[in-house]
């Protein structure tokens, strides 16, 4: 079913949408920052740290902060996701200022629906088995044709 037809799909598509929206105005910021300070490293490293705080005080006032148990029912590899988002504030940063904010964005648009075809289709992290379509392998070189019109000036 197409998730436009779905209306309990519409506010989780409208988060995602907004999330993305959100990486393309925080790139250029992150990458603004590295300028100024001398690195895209330690700019991703402030990202984190502020967006951090900022996590911290949402989880204080929504007083949702899980027990020791809760966290010791959780597989030691579900705590290795931070590490993956400080390798993409890290690389959208550092590429940024290099390909611009169409490019980047692009192409690490192409990467994750790259990663996820392949998520999906081997199930991985315990997720549902899907196939990769004719359709769905579209996607992505309709998305890797975007990063290559992108660096066209």
């Amino acid at each position: 079913m197409n998730p436009l037809q779905n209306p309990q799909m519409l506010f989780p598509l409208a988060v995602v949408v907004f999330g993305g929206v959100a990486v393309a105005i925080q790139a250029p910021i992150n990458a603004r920052l590295a300028s100024a300070i001398g690195g895209p490293l330690l700019a991703a490293f402030i990202s984190f740290a502020v967006g951090l705080l900022a996590l911290l005080v949402v989880i204080v006032l929504s007083s949702e902060f899980p027990s020791i148990g809760e966290f010791r029912n959780a597989a030691a590899w579900t705590f290795s996701g931070g590490v993956f988002g400080a390798f993409f504030i890290f690389a959208i940063t550092f590429a940024l200022p290099k390909l611009g904010s169409a490019t980047t964005i692009s192409a690490t648009i192409f990467g994750q629906l790259l990663a996820a075809l392949v998520i999906d289709r081997l199930g991985f992290f315990g997720l549902e088995r899907i196939e990769i379509s004719p359709y769905r392998l579209l996607g992505v070189v309709l998305i890797f044709a975007g990063v290559v019109l992108t660096q066209t000036r």
